[in-house]
């Protein structure tokens, strides 16, 4: 049954200062839980904590549909690296969790992940083709699909001299956090030039 919990003002601010990217308070104390209980000498290191959007059961249902996942893995270092897991060969008979450790989450140990949270990508619905274009770009840029949603401002289709499509343009906003802009090789005007079959259905 959840808890709650009262922190000063100060401590939140401390919290807040060592979220990355769409953290809440309570997944940068499980970092931290999680992290002091691997390197504590003597203690041994247990599995990361994984969080399944919205459950884990729901999860698994409808990644049995839609085959894609994001999988967010944070370390015991504060950093954090995003996944696109394709999960195409995954059935109804199979075992979920065992498939994680196996595969994203082999050598987490060596890795230091501490925390995996796990949503379900999905390209269905009226703005289909948009969805797929974030999930495109996130999948290049290592973000999430919330943070492209949220940063990207334009993707343009930039022709050759002789009116061929050459590549996309993608421009986000001046407002994009400096450790996004390095994850995701952004240049000092906050763009990144992608390959034409990077992101679909373009408009040419």
């Amino acid at each position: 049954m959840p808890k709650s919990i009262v922190v000063s003002d100060e401590i939140y601010s401390q919290l807040e200062k060592l979220a990355v990217g769409f953290d809440t308070p309570e997944r940068v104390i499980a970092r931290l839980i999680h992290g002091v209980g691997s390197t504590v000498k003597g203690m041994s290191a247990q599995r990361p904590e994984l969080s399944f959007v919205p459950d884990e059961v729901t999860f698994k249902s409808n990644l049995l549909v839609h085959k894609r996942a994001q999988v967010i893995l944070h370390m015991a270092n504060g950093e954090r690296d995003v996944i696109q897991w394709n999960a195409a060969r995954l059935k109804a008979s199979s075992n979920l969790r065992a498939n994680l450790w196996s595969g994203i989450l082999r050598n987490w140990k060596d890795k230091g992940i501490v925390f995996a949270e796990l949503s379900v990508l999905s390209v269905d619905g009226d703005d289909s083709r948009e969805a797929q274009k974030l999930i495109a770009i996130a999948g290049e840029l290592g973000w999430t699909t919330e943070e492209v949603e949220e940063y990207l401002v334009d993707v343009q289709l930039i022709l050759s001299d002789d009116d061929h499509p050459y590549y996309h343009l993608a421009t986000f906003s001046d407002q994009t956090p400096q450790h996004l802009r390095n994850k995701g090789g952004l240049n000092n005007s906050y763009e990144k030039h992608l390959d034409l079959n990077i992101v679909p259905h373009c408009d040419v």
